[in-house]
């Protein structure tokens, strides 16, 4: 079984560099991201039953998961909505939620399901695990190309409060739910495309 959480983190691993390459999802990079991604969440799915999740919801510490996500988050959310960028922008904002929330869970599954959780049953040490996690976190969104790369501070942070959440609290809904939600905002701001239309293009 051992053999299946190292396909995994190789899969993982290689999907990073894949990441950088792709600028449309429906070209040969981003055609073979997906397939290493579906792989690697296949085999997860596989071997549930021997390695089970991690975090999902823990009723002890969900409130308090849901109060360290969600307060900065929305201090940042309530700064951002009234400037008069963000007003102008309304619109697109609006367009902008529903498919990042949506694309945000399935990215906070990846990183915590699938390579937080197999990077654990690899090592069995919990703080390694968590910088691999915040690490991950990172390489995926401080690329060259990123269009956000310059809020790099609050994604680390950001990253640093998911980890803990997930790992230490053991639960996921806050973020599943947050990260598309602050995303859209910031999104909304500070870039001026559609990042997940501008690769699906």
């Amino acid at each position: 079984m051992d053999k299946y959480l190292f396909i995994i983190l190789v899969l993982c691993v290689l999907l990073v560099p894949i990441f950088y390459k792709t600028r449309r999802f429906n070209h040969f990079w981003g055609i073979l991201m997906f397939i290493l991604g579906l792989g690697a969440l296949f085999l997860r799915l596989l071997i549930l039953g021997d390695y089970p999740l991690l975090g999902f919801f823990n009723p002890k510490t969900i409130y308090s998961s849901a109060l360290l996500i969600g307060i900065p988050s929305a201090a940042i959310t309530l700064v951002v909505i009234y400037t008069k960028n963000f007003q102008r922008r309304i619109n697109r904002f609006k367009k902008l939620l529903l498919p990042y929330i949506l694309f945000g869970g399935l990215q906070q599954i990846f990183f915590f399901w699938v390579f937080t959780d197999i990077f654990y049953y690899l090592f069995r040490d919990i703080k390694i695990t968590f910088l691999a996690s915040v690490l991950f976190f990172c390489s995926i969104h401080f690329t060259k190309r990123s269009p956000i790369k310059k809020l790099w501070l609050l994604l680390g942070l950001f990253a640093i409060v998911n980890a803990y959440v997930y790992l230490i609290w053991g639960n996921i809904i806050p973020q599943l739910i947050v990260h598309g939600i602050l995303g859209s905002v910031l999104y909304t701001e500070f870039i001026n495309t559609d990042q997940i239309k501008r690769r699906l293009g």
